[in-house]
């Protein structure tokens, strides 16, 4: 279409059905319609010549929830972010598809003056990925514009880079600190001390299972305090210390793993309406938990507060704090015993309740209530002081509560009030319930659409459970199971997990044909057959979970037509040959598999029937045409004669016993122009010689191999993409520019920013003899990090370090100076 046409349904149609159309078509495929960067707005014929057309693209803009996400190339890590709560809604985020869209969309928003709030997302599992993520925002440069940002990083637990987080936004405040009303931060185990005058205007900071410390009072303008340094206990990190005010304008608090010190102090929060406190010990002032209790009491008093959580609460002497504990007055004075009475009374207008070790009482006439969590109670018989479930309750969870028989929880839900029962989540998960004494009428939950039976010991007593047809995930791990044969599934059920079980086999079970994701991880299947269901309608399972099961023979497995993801690590294959897969398939992973052959394989281009395309086309965030993730790690491969889709992005070979490039490996990597990350570390490479027909390349591992030469070649007179170059702990003497396809046939790596050659034989740098000297000068100034040799020291896991020895005259050394010597 050319650039100044102008569409007749412009003039034709009315601006609200053209917005319409263009809802529909989402605005992750509309960007491409938007000038580029490079292009002035006036020089952009198509979006001038469509006045209508252009403001209902405005509009969308601003109503989307826009994001853009580097897990795209990874479904199933898009898949574990949108089931991961956080300050975001996240059922309606539009996905941009690229960073070059993403530049394109800020660059017109900007030049527009339209307002937005876009979410900037990256998982980092690379520095390349780190790098990427500051460039990015650092490429803005807008301190006036009506652009919003919330910030994520998530960063892969055993990250090998020690780099200072600090340097990170101190380079992202220089660009767009006043801009940003969002940063988290997951598994950062370095040192981060937050800076009020980098984010004046910031709303919600979460930091989990990361560090972090402040020097001052936070700035007034927070509303979501999300810290957690130790959520699940990767990082060993250190525990939080509050020791200022409370920013004043707190909506939201929660804390984890944190101490609270004498200098602090309560302020006054009037527009508080959530505590969150779990894992805290309160040190100030008396030494009884003094500040936790101010906090509690104070916002129940002022009538703000809806949700309380409350778990393992300790005062200095480490004595464990129960919720009522909290809201005792410390004198027996007639004003702190008014106060407490207030508090009780204020209890009845929470909305949301989680507690430990403690029942409340007279719950039947907490009118408000909606959301019920009661955990680690030893007598379940004391539930009965309760009294009855309010029917305003949404949300019951019960786990881990040594209940055995449900009766006793089953007669507070009042069975008489059938109709107005307004459960949509149920939780008995972790309870050694014993099945025979007591089943619920479970289908009288008519409301229900969450319902988690894990580790209950269901075991035998499984054809006895019925479900409402309203459930849409269930969750039946760890029970015992051993067949799902005859079982009656919820008919609008989306999301079955039945992992961690002993089901042998599966044959057409009674699903739903609309089920979307099925996790069977660790069970003891040998046969499957999910083409279709009991009554031969074909299932739209679209996640497939089949890992850690003793499945040896994919000739007994029939998979459903319309997979995207499919997971079957750590199976028993010897062998995947002359196997067609599904062309919807966009993730595939055989890692741990032991496979000796993985060859003859194809992808079918099999046409949906009618009835299917009709399907729910708008579960638009999985759905990409073509292989983009394949996983072959940890196997017995010696040769790969397979061709992949070329869509393929990421490709991981690693830990197998590749040793040459010659036949059919070669060529297949060659044709794979889209190809962004190839890791084949932990082969038996002896030489590595191969010319890359593409220049998207960004991450290439050649680590732990046998290397003693290299030689990349990369298209003529080209720019590469490339940015990682790992080939630590190899053989090699001598590396230079011209080896790595750097200042050869006129090609440069002008984006390499990362090179490492720890444990290899190099003798020395920045010498001009020969015989083992690598010349530094030589390679490309974007170099961020060459590491070679140790920096003699370890971190605090034990590991050595290598050593960064870039100088850089622009101190860009200060984001990472060393890194972890991984051990394959």
């Amino acid at each position: 279409m050319s650039d100044n046409y102008r569409l007749s349904l412009d003039s034709l149609l009315p601006i609200e059905i053209i917005y319409q159309i263009l809802h529909y078509a989402g605005i992750e495929n509309l960007v491409q319609l938007l000038p580029t960067p490079a292009c002035a707005y006036h020089e952009c014929f198509f979006i001038q010549n469509n006045p209508n057309i252009k403001r209902a693209i405005d509009n969308l803009i601003v109503a989307s929830n826009i994001t853009f996400n580097n897990r795209l190339v990874q479904c199933s890590l898009i898949h574990i972010y949108l089931r991961t709560r956080s300050y975001l809604q996240k059922h309606n985020l539009r996905f941009l598809p690229s960073k070059q869209s993403t530049l394109q969309l800020l660059s017109y928003c900007q030049s527009q003056n339209i307002s937005i709030i876009i979410t900037i997302s990256y998982y980092v599992s690379t520095f390349s990925d780190l790098w990427d993520f500051i460039e990015l925002l650092k490429s803005q440069h807008q301190t006036d514009s009506l652009i919003r940002y919330n910030l994520e990083l998530e960063i892969i637990p055993g990250f090998l880079y020690n780099f200072n987080l600090n340097y990170v936004f101190d380079q992202i405040a220089d660009s767009i600190g006043p801009l940003v009303e969002t940063i988290m931060v997951y598994n950062y185990s370095g040192s981060f001390i937050f800076k009020n005058e980098n984010f004046p205007y910031l709303k919600n900071l979460w930091f989990e299972d990361s560090n972090i410390k402040f020097n001052s009072n936070l700035p007034s303008t927070i509303k979501l305090l999300h810290l957690y340094p130790n959520r699940f206990g990767w990082n060993n990190n250190e525990p939080i210390i509050i020791k200022h005010q409370l920013p004043y304008q707190l909506e939201k608090l929660n804390i984890g793993n944190c101490t609270i010190k004498n200098q602090a102090t309560i302020n006054n929060l009037d527009n508080l309406s959530s505590i969150t406190l779990y894992m805290v010990k309160d040190s100030s002032t008396n030494s009884s938990g003094q500040y936790i209790k101010q906090l509690v009491t104070n916002n129940l008093v002022n009538k703000k507060l809806n949700s309380l959580k409350v778990d393992f609460i300790w005062d200095s002497q480490r004595n464990l704090l129960h919720l009522p504990q909290l809201l005792l007055p410390n004198n027996d004075n007639d004003s702190d015993n008014e106060r407490k009475f207030t508090c009780e009374k204020s209890m009845k207008n929470l909305q949301t309740l989680s507690v430990t070790n403690y029942i409340p009482t007279g719950v039947s006439n907490w009118k408000n209530l909606t959301s019920l969590k009661i955990s680690r109670i030893n007598n379940p018989q004391i539930f009965e002081n309760c009294g009855k479930f309010p029917d305003s309750l949404q949300n019951l969870k019960l786990p881990n509560n040594n209940i055995k028989d449900l009766s006793v929880i089953d007669r507070l839900i009042d069975p008489t009030n059938v109709a107005n029962t307004r459960l949509k989540y149920l939780s008995f998960s972790d309870n050694p319930i014993d099945w025979n004494l007591y089943i619920p009428n479970f289908t009288r939950f008519t409301r229900l659409k969450y319902f988690k039976l894990s580790n209950t010991q269901i075991g035998k007593n499984f054809h006895k459970l019925n479900y409402p047809d309203s459930v849409e995930e269930l969750s039946l791990e760890v029970n015992q199971i051993s067949s799902i044969e005859g079982i009656k599934f919820p008919k609008n059920l989306k999301n079955l997990g039945i992992g961690s079980n002993w089901i042998k086999k599966i044959y057409r079970p009674h699903l739903p044909y609309t089920i979307e994701t099925i996790h069977l991880t660790e069970n003891k299947l040998t046969q499957v057959d999910l083409s279709c269901n009991n009554q031969g309608q074909k299932l739209l399972i679209e996640i497939l979970y089949l890992n850690f099961n003793p499945l040896s023979n994919f000739k007994q497995i029939k998979l459903p037509k319309h997979l995207k993801i499919l997971n079957m690590d750590n199976c028993k294959f010897k062998s995947i040959s002359n196997i067609e897969f599904c062309s919807s398939l966009v993730e595939l992973s055989f890692n741990g598999c032991e496979l000796f052959r993985f060859e003859n394989v194809s992808w079918s281009e099999e046409e949906r029937e009618e009835e299917e395309e009709e399907e729910e086309n708008d579960r638009s965030q999985l759905s990409s045409p073509g292989l983009k993730y394949l996983n072959l790690s940890q196997n017995e491969l010696t040769h790969l004669n397979a061709r992949f889709p070329s869509t393929l992005q990421v490709l991981n070979l690693s830990m197998n016993k590749l040793s040459n490039l010659t036949g059919p490996l070669a060529s297949t990597l060659q044709d794979l122009d889209q190809l962004q990350v190839l890791n084949l570390s932990s082969n038996q490479f002896q030489k590595f010689q191969i010319h890359f027909n593409s220049t998207n390349l960004k991450v290439l591992d050649l680590s732990f191999n046998s290397l003693k030469s290299i030689n990349l070649t990369f298209p003529k007179n080209t720019i590469t993409k490339l940015q990682t170059l790992n080939l630590c702990s190899n053989k090699l003497t001598f590396v230079n520019d011209i080896m790595i396809g750097h200042n050869k046939n006129l090609t440069q790596h002008e984006n390499l920013i990362e090179i490492d050659l720890t444990n290899n034989k190099i003798k020395s740098i920045n010498n001009n003899d020969n015989g083992g000297i690598l010349q530094l000068s030589h390679f490309p100034q974007s170099l961020k990090c060459f590491f070679i040799g140790h920096a003699g020291q370890q971190d605090r896991f034990g590991y050595d370090m290598a050593k960064n020895v870039i100088i850089d005259k622009d101190s860009n050394n200060g984001l990472c100076k060393t890194k972890r010597i991984d051990i394959p």
